[in-house]
Order: C-alpha cells, then sequence, then structure tokens
C-alpha cells in the first residue's frame, strides 16, 4: 500500500508560521484538542497519538472552546490522519504568493507542551498584526504544539506538480490528504520529483500528443470547465455560450444561447469522469467534455463526446485566441516566424532571420503558384515558417480563404 502524502497549510488564527516550520522542520497540525480550565499544555492538551479509547475518555473534558460540532469535527479528523501518518510519508505546504510547495519526508509525530520556538511564534503573530490574548496566550502557543518532524523542507517550484495534485493547494481544509488520479499515486509521483525536480521550460509545440500532454499536467477541475466553454465559444461563435455552476457540483457547466437566448444546448463537465447520460428533460444539444479519461463513452448516441484527443485538437485549433494555450506554450512562437523590423524592408513583416516580405509570399499563392515554387525562389525561408504562417495568419487567410489557409 502506498504511503499517504498531505498538506497543511500551516496559517493558525489566520497566522501564516511557516518560516518557524521551516527553520525547525516541523509542520503543525492545528486545531488542539484542550481540556477544561487549561493551563499547562503538557497535561492539558490532548495527545492525539493515544490509542483511540483513551482519546476518546479524554474528549469528555474538553474545554467549551474547543466543543462545537465543527471543531470536534477538526479534532476527529485530525485524530484520523496521525493515526495514518508513518515515517517516509510525504508532507506538503503550498505558498503560491512564494511560487513554491514546500515539500519534507515525516519523520515522527511530536507532542510538545513546551516548544522551543513558543516565543517566536508569538512575536511572529504580532508582527503580523494578529490579536494575543496576554492573559491566556497558552492557547496560541498550542496551535503549534502537535504535528510532525520532517527530514528537510524542499523547496519546490509550484509548477513542478501535475495539476492533479495542484488541485488540492487551492482548498479550505487546514489539512488534507493528496488522492490518487489515473496518472498516478501521489507518494510514488512525489518521491520522484521532490529531489530531483526541474523547473519545466516550456518549448513551443503543435504536436497533438504532447498538447494532450500538457492538459492533463496543468488543467485543473475548474479551469477545465472554463477552457470547454471557450472552445465551445470558439467553435461555435453564432451562440453566446455561458460558464455556469461550479467544478464538482455534478450539474451543468455550460450554456450555449441562441441571438434570442432560448437555449440551444447545454455542456457537462467531468475532469475525471468515465461516462454521463443526458439530463431527462435536457433542451436542446448535449455535450459532455472529460479530460482524464481518455475515452469516455454513453449509450445516447445524440450526446456529443468530447474526450482528451479532441478537446487536444481544438486547443491546438484556436491556439492563438486562447490566452490558456499559449501559457501552456501550445500554439507557434511568432517571433520564429515572422518579424518586424524598421532597419529591414522599410519595416514590412518579413519571415524571421530573412528580408523576405510575407505578402510576397500572398502575392505567389494568389497568382496560382503553389509553395514549392515559393520556397525555390526564396531559400532563406523554411518550409516550416510558410506553414506556421498560412496556419496563424488571419491575415493570409482573409487573402486566401480557407482553402489556400491549409498547405500540403
Amino acid at each position: 500500500m502506498s504511503k499517504t502524502v498531505f498538506l497543511s497549510r500551516n496559517k493558525p488564527q489566520n497566522s501564516d508560521a511557516v518560516d518557524i516550520c521551516l527553520k525547525y522542520h516541523r509542520t503543525f497540525i492545528g486545531y488542539p484538542a484542550l481540556k477544561k480550565d487549561y493551563s499547562n499544555l503538557s497535561v492539558d492538551m490532548i495527545n492525539l497519538s493515544l490509542k483511540r479509547d483513551e482519546f476518546e475518555q479524554e474528549l469528555n473534558h474538553l474545554d467549551a472552546s474547543c466543543s462545537s460540532d465543527t471543531y470536534r469535527k477538526q479534532i476527529t479528523t485530525n485524530l484520523n490522519l496521525v493515526h495514518e501518518i508513518e515515517p517516509g510519508c510525504i508532507t506538503l505546504i503550498p505558498r503560491p504568493e512564494r511560487g513554491l510547495v514546500y515539500a519534507g519526508r515525516v519523520e515522527k509525530f511530536f507532542f510538545d507542551g513546551d516548544p522551543a520556538w513558543a516565543k517566536n511564534y508569538l512575536e511572529l503573530r504580532e508582527k503580523q498584526d494578529l490579536g494575543i490574548d496576554n492573559d491566556n496566550c497558552i492557547s496560541h502557543v498550542a496551535d503549534v504544539a502537535q504535528g510532525w518532524k520532517v527530514d528537510k523542507w524542499r523547496e519546490v517550484p509550484f509548477s513542478s506538480y501535475p495539476a492533479w495534485i495542484r488541485r488540492s493547494f487551492f482548498g479550505r481544509s487546514t489539512v488534507a490528504r493528496i488522492h490518487p488520479s489515473p496518472f498516478g499515486k501521489p507518494h510514488e509521483v512525489l518521491d520522484k520529483l521532490i529531489d530531483n525536480f526541474q523547473q519545466p521550460s516550456l518549448d513551443w509545440t503543435m504536436n497533438i500528443s504532447e498538447i494532450e500532454q500538457r492538459l492533463v499536467s496543468n488543467i485543473g477541475p475548474n479551469e477545465f470547465e472554463h477552457l470547454v466553454v471557450d472552445l465551445l465559444q470558439l467553435e461555435q461563435p453564432d451562440r453566446i455560450w455561458h460558464h455556469v455552476g461550479g467544478s464538482g457540483d455534478g450539474g451543468v457547466d455550460g450554456m450555449g444561447l441562441g441571438s434570442k437566448g432560448d437555449l440551444c444546448a447545454i455542456l457537462q463537465c467531468k475532469w475525471n469522469g468515465s461516462s454521463s447520460k443526458k439530463p431527462e428533460h435536457c433542451q436542446g444539444e448535449y455535450y459532455f467534455a472529460s479530460l482524464l479519461v481518455e475515452q469516455p463513452h454513453t449509450d445516447d448516441s445524440s450526446v456529443h463526446i468530447w474526450n482528451r484527443r479532441k478537446i487536444a485538437e481544438l486547443v491546438k485549433k484556436h491556439a492563438q485566441r486562447l490566452p490558456r494555450a499559449l501559457s501552456m506554450r501550445i500554439g507557434v512562437e511568432m517571433e520564429r516566424v515572422v518579424s518586424c523590423d524598421p532597419e529591414i524592408h522599410s519595416g514590412d513583416l518579413v519571415f524571421s532571420g530573412t528580408r523576405v516580405p510575407v505578402d510576397t509570399l500572398v502575392d505567389y499563392l494568389k497568382g496560382g503558384d503553389n509553395i514549392e515554387e515559393f520556397l525555390k525562389d526564396f531559400p532563406t525561408v523554411t518550409r516550416w515558417q510558410v506553414k506556421s504562417y498560412l496556419e496563424i495568419s488571419s491575415k493570409a487567410i482573409d487573402h486566401l480563404g480557407t482553402q489556400s489557409a491549409n498547405p500540403t
């Protein structure tokens, strides 16, 4: 059985304790279970590593500040996690504002009624303009008195984590497990990543297999819904597409309307869904999109299935108009295709690295010559530049029409 990977936000009572975590090689679990009239954490804070029956007995003595249903539920969640975590498990502290997710391997659970960093933590709260009850600062210290010691913290770039792991970094849970996906088990993936990560350096691509991989690595559930709605809008300019609902709600994620506001189509996205059924009272067309499952299916032939390959093909098709495609470097790097310099050909648009105006190509094709003739007459221009220009240039398409814009 694969070991657990979990994250802890380390933001007790609105503070940010990450620098203490880094200094002392700790991660804190928060939500301390304090007994009535607590005054000494060593005896008045319930140790989460106790046996379950002993722990349950201790819960009968909880302080009123820890007795709400929400608080008790979090205590139970913490108890379950503590009994699950073993040496070698991986723990994460996400800090997107730093562009990092700190990663460490658990060595052991700790319970410390008088932690060496208590004074540092109280000073940190004051520095962060957070209130401290001077008569009862013990409750603040309790927030950082239990958790795990780690071997060391590794500064792993945020962008190095695949999207199916990264999606957990933005939840509200104080602690959260990272769950498996069709693309791997978290511990197996991160065990290799955290000590051998490389900052991604993406080259521009139009390779369909590479586009699929980048979609899987970079697009999370919420982004996926917006991406598919954008693609539907680009594919169906006569309709008005709206993103509705939210990630994981299981309902309608997009609505396509006619010019008079009439419903023409609806969309459901399942980031990791394998099948879908058209709603009983669905008006108009029904689109179902899935990213992680390679071949989603349905028994209803009227359903429009958009699988990963279909979505990748559409992203490639509309790459120059999709900001998300540009951020994944899907498309053609324009600077390698065409350029404009006042010192070259009076500032006309030319093929990069040459003095050949792109209008010369347009004139050739309008005059009935083919690409081979142009390349023969202008050997400094590459076939790749010509094909790329014709694929992405709306100017060329306007001049030549769709047929000429798809060279063979």
